[in-house]
């Protein structure tokens, strides 16, 4: 059985400015909300390209340039485990030549990302949900952002560690 909160510490992260990018826990966040919001584990891209620059817009690292939801919806399904985006043919899109999975045009048309079936069913367990954004929380991010993203990304308040 997978340890999913083990999993959840060891997300790759971009370390490339020198701080932890938080962005694929913010994604997971925005989709463990919907999956409790509405038994939805999946998601296309291009409904979830709005809702999810919002969500990152205030965690953004390094330069002022504003983060874009196709990178860690497209990067995240480097863990399968948690995490998979395909095209309309089924196609795992990670595996994909990287110009190809960076175009918006590509993405909008023809992704959708889904939390792992095995995931997303331990999600649903009682309790289990909770953890899981609880580690997120603590993991990726400082105390006093915790209520804000859980307003964020429509979870519910007693997420917070």
């Amino acid at each position: 059985m997978v340890d999913y909160r083990q999993r959840i510490r060891q997300l790759t992260v971009d370390t490339a400015h020198g701080k932890r990018s938080p962005y694929k826990a913010l994604l997971l966040m925005w989709m463990v909300g919907r999956l409790l919001e509405t038994g939805a584990s999946s998601v296309r891209f291009e409904n979830a390209e709005d809702p999810l620059n919002q969500l990152l817009e205030p965690y953004r690292i390094g330069s002022s340039r504003t983060p874009l939801a196709k990178m860690p919806f497209v990067h995240l399904a480097s863990d399968p485990e948690l995490w998979t985006a395909r095209d309309s043919n089924g196609d795992n899109i990670i595996d994909m030549d990287g110009n190809k999975r960076r175009r918006l045009t590509f993405l909008r048309e023809e992704a959708t990302g889904r939390l792992a079936p095995g995931f997303a069913e331990y999600l649903t367990e009682p309790g289990q949900a909770l953890k899981i954004v609880s580690e997120l929380l603590n993991y990726q991010f400082p105390q006093t952002t915790h209520q804000e993203i859980l307003e964020s990304a429509a979870l519910p308040a007693n997420a917070a560690p």
